[in-house]
């Protein structure tokens, strides 16, 4: 990302939203980006640094206008590659809070899976997911990122064996059925992994649910 800040129509693109998520920014906790965007409180989870002489892997930033500010909430930043945040139901006029997860899932190839317990980060996810439903009475979930889990046109369905714990609260979350028109034709085991974490928790994948004509 640093290098991303000499780019004049990088800055005012990014500018035009109110909510900004970026991830493998590559960036350390200290990174200070209010020069280039006064406008915007900033959350910064840093990059993991893999090897010795390497640069850092991963890293998250979550800028939220300051107009907004007040209704928005960082709610955990403990998780490596993950930070969540609470957008108010007020701010947005639904009838639930909004969970706004933004998650880098390094590939299966990544050294980062030999510092872990894991080798597939969905897992953590999954149990902020977990964790998220316990804490919250009623919320919405949004996740966006990069989580190297490619779907091709998988469409959610119902079985799943996750999380049979979680029972009726998980159960009652229907998910949104559509039509998914990707470009992408290729799963993946993290693709495959993504959509049973989608369907334990009655998420839909937004990812292609446009027109043909402008599918991604």
């Amino acid at each position: 990302m640093p290098g991303k800040l000499s780019d004049n129509d990088f800055i005012q693109y990014i500018a035009k939203f109110d909510v900004v998520s970026l991830c493998e920014t590559w960036t350390g906790g200290s990174f200070d980006l209010s020069a280039h965007f006064p406008d915007f409180e900033v959350t910064v989870k840093s990059g993991i640094k893999l090897s010795h002489q390497g640069r850092l892997a991963g890293g998250i930033v979550l800028m939220v206008r300051k107009s907004i500010a007040r209704f928005v909430k960082i709610i955990d930043t403990t998780r490596d590659h993950i930070i969540v945040a609470e957008l108010s139901k007020e701010l947005l006029g639904l009838e639930k809070n909004v969970e706004l997860i933004s998650v880098y899932i390094p590939p299966p190839t990544s050294p980062y899976y030999r510092t872990v317990d894991s080798n597939c980060h969905l897992q953590e996810l999954e149990s902020c997911l977990i964790d998220l439903l316990e804490q919250k009475d009623e919320c919405y979930f949004l996740i966006c990122g990069d989580l190297n889990s490619r779907t091709a046109n998988i469409q959610i369905n119902r079985d799943c064996d996750a999380v049979d714990s979680l029972g009726d609260e998980v159960d009652n979350r229907e998910p949104f059925v559509h039509t998914r028109v990707s470009d992408d034709v290729v799963i993946n085991d993290f693709g495959n992994i993504f959509a049973n974490v989608c369907s334990c928790f009655g998420l839909s994948i937004l990812n292609g649910m446009c027109d043909a004509t402008n599918s991604s």
